[in-house]
């Protein structure tokens, strides 16, 4: 009888341990090696997320490069790699289940996933900071923008698939945190001057709204391989809540709330065209940088952590 793969338990194996279970596979894709051949890459889920990595010579690679195992369960045979203080997964093959294996087992995509966080409470939260900061109108906006529906994918959904903030619960999460950083503007007067808090402080909470529809329990979905969150986000306001957005607020505070989820990834993206977009790009940077950080510090298991070609002790 096989089990599900946990990451807290492989953690602690030894390197080049032998393990064999389930697990739920995110994503992956081919990189080069140095001596110009290509392996696997990717993440999957085991009660927790796991980079592993598919050597060339190996059963499954060959498996997993005829088929898509995206979003799918399956059993795996690895062993354990750790590498600078890292830890990964080296598959070594990779097992379809049977319908029967699959009723047998009472598999399901939820078993897979890390505990992340309390959704209700951190929208509470949420909600609370953005109504003491904002306008009555702006705060009526916040609860059109998140009916019933679109407030219980933004308390569910992951933040990323390999990066920060990537567990149940981590959008919600990270959101909040970009949040809070807005409540430091107020250290630069020229700047809290400057900016519209309506903005500011709705377009932290929603920038990242569009992975509702990009991701689905943190891998990418149909939506997402067609559409950005950028894209997909803005069209989603268009869609629920504009007019009543010019209504409440104004045509051009809508335009600039656009501004902040069409333009909040800096010169990775479509460059910010206002000061409330590139001030949450900056906060959108710094929490993602610092949650990764501390997501490799909790893996490093007291090593020494690389971290954008940085060794750090």
């Amino acid at each position: 009888m096989y089990k599900i793969l946990e990451k807290e338990m492989l953690l602690k194996q030894p390197d080049q341990a032998k393990v064999e279970g389930y697990v739920l596979i995110q994503s992956y894709g081919t990189q080069p090696t140095k001596n110009g051949g290509v392996y696997l890459q990717g993440s999957l889920e085991a009660k927790g997320t796991l980079p592993f990595k598919a050597w060339s010579r190996s059963k499954a690679f060959d498996i997993l490069q005829k088929k898509n195992f995206s979003g799918v369960i399956c059993r795996v045979k690895a062993e354990t790699n750790l590498y600078n203080g890292m830890f990964s997964l080296i598959l070594q093959d990779v097992i379809s289940l049977t319908k029967e294996e699959f009723a047998e087992a009472e598999l399901e995509t939820a078993k897979f996933l890390e505990p992340g966080y309390d959704g209700v409470s951190g929208f509470q939260e949420l909600e609370r900071i953005v109504k003491s900061h904002v306008s009555e109108n702006a705060g009526k906006l916040f609860d059109a923008v998140f009916t019933e529906p679109v407030r219980n994918r933004f308390q569910m959904e992951y933040a990323a698939i390999h990066n920060h903030d990537n567990v149940l619960g981590g959008l919600l999460h990270h959101s909040l945190k970009v949040t809070k950083l807005a409540g430091f503007l107020k250290e630069y007067p020229n700047l809290a001057k400057r900016v519209d808090l309506d903005v500011l402080y709705l377009g932290a909470a929603i920038h990242d709204i569009g992975k509702i529809l990009e991701y689905q329990n943190g891998s990418i979905s149909g939506s997402g391989k067609l559409i950005s969150h950028t894209v997909s986000g803005i069209v989603a306001l268009e869609r629920s809540c504009a007019a009543q957005a010019v209504s409440l607020c104004g045509a051009e505070f809508y335009e600039r709330l656009l501004s902040v989820v069409g333009c909040h990834h800096g010169p990775y993206g479509e460059p910010p065209r206002t000061i409330e977009a590139y001030v949450i790009f900056l906060m959108d940077c710094l929490d993602s940088d610092l949650t990764m950080l501390d997501q490799m510090v909790k893996n490093a298991n007291g090593g020494q952590v690389k971290h954008k070609d940085m060794k750090l002790s």
